[in-house]
């Protein structure tokens, strides 16, 4: 869990890769198929902070074919 502090009057805090996974498995219904990106995103320093920055080839080049509906 990792707390940003954008302001000194804003904070919220970031799941881990494994708790946004796993959260993103169970609104999807799926058992763990996004679980299963877990070791691909942690062999490349990939957190849930840079997670929006990444790009269809940098998903492609982590292994990852399927993101999204």
């Amino acid at each position: 869990t990792q707390t940003i502090q954008p302001n000194s009057c804003i904070s919220f805090v970031l799941p881990t890769m494994q708790e946004f996974l796993k959260e993103v498995d169970k609104k999807k219904r799926t058992s763990h198929h996004y679980q299963d990106f877990l070791e691909k995103f942690k062999a490349q320093c990939v957190t849930v902070k840079n997670l929006l920055r990444l790009t269809k080839e940098d998903f492609e080049l982590y292994g990852i074919d399927t993101v999204g509906d």
